[in-house]
């Protein structure tokens, strides 16, 4: 069963090439089958089809402690790292309350994307006066064929609906709502 706990498009201060703040799509899932539960991370760029990176966090592997593996992108030892003191099933609920720290009126922390070549960093962080703190620091991995396929597939056809109301709009001068 998957369940989409958190979707909307957030400002960040985005690292590529350059620094710039822009507008990403951040998306939080919740999968449960009857062997695995696991959360799912996504980022995307509603102006870049292929800016598509994301991170499954397994309930096995949030307090698995096993030695550290140099260069290996998982979620092991994900609570030991980042010492997290909240449990697997806690950890989306504060994630998203971070999150809605960094999309407040006044923001008391900020969304910081870091794009490298095999994988992006994406990070919550509250300045201070002398240095900034980093309430959490997630390694996403762009993603595979198959889930590109299926987002850019999905993005087509979002795009396509996207049309057909305004042009329905253009025609009639009604939302779509109005018609149906």
């Amino acid at each position: 069963m998957t369940e989409i706990l958190y979707s909307n498009t957030v400002n960040v201060l985005l690292s590529r090439e350059q620094v710039v703040r822009h507008w990403l799509k951040l998306e939080i899932e919740k999968n449960f089958t009857v062997h695995e539960k696991s959360y799912r991370i996504r980022l995307t760029d509603p102006t870049d089809f292929f800016f598509l990176y994301t991170k499954t966090i397994a309930e096995a592997d949030y307090n698995l402690l096993v030695p550290f593996i140099p260069f290996k992108f998982n979620s092991f030892r994900l609570k030991a790292e980042q010492q997290l003191s909240i449990d697997f099933h806690t950890f989306p609920s504060i994630l998203i309350e971070l999150i809605s720290e960094t999309t407040d009126s006044s923001p008391s922390k900020r969304i910081e994307v870091t794009c490298h070549t095999l994988r992006a960093n994406l990070s919550i962080v509250e300045p201070r006066k002398i240095r900034n703190i980093t309430e959490l620091n997630l390694e996403l991995l762009p993603a595979d064929d198959s889930e590109q396929k299926v987002y850019l597939a999905s993005s087509l056809k979002q795009l396509q609906t996207d049309s057909a109301e305004s042009v329905i709009i253009e025609k009639y001068g009604l939302p779509i709502q109005n018609i149906r």
